[in-house]
């Protein structure tokens, strides 16, 4: 037995707001997690560097020195900061 066109055409309309909230469910499941930006970094970084063929090894020795550089400001940072409150106004 045949269904009709509108019998059709209802299944059709609900399955695709069925669909439309699945995605909206994902789509706000994936807005709060937190590694999600860091992914996307990591995957742009990895596209450029196997699309620009820089050798890897001297790619993430760039990378170390920028992070120790950038731990050595930190930590300086944090002590300065520590030394002026601990002698607080005058």
């Amino acid at each position: 037995m045949a269904r009709s066109v509108a019998e059709i055409q209802a299944d059709i309309a609900r399955t695709r707001t069925l669909i439309e909230e699945d995605v909206a469910a994902l789509r706000g499941g994936l807005a709060r997690r937190r590694w999600a930006p860091y992914a996307v970094v990591a995957g742009t970084v990895l596209a450029g560097v196997v699309l620009s063929r820089v050798p890897v090894l001297r790619l993430a020795g760039a990378g170390l020195r920028l992070l120790r550089m950038g731990l050595g400001a930190a930590v300086t940072a944090a002590t300065v900061a520590r030394l002026v409150r601990s002698r607080g106004p005058r």
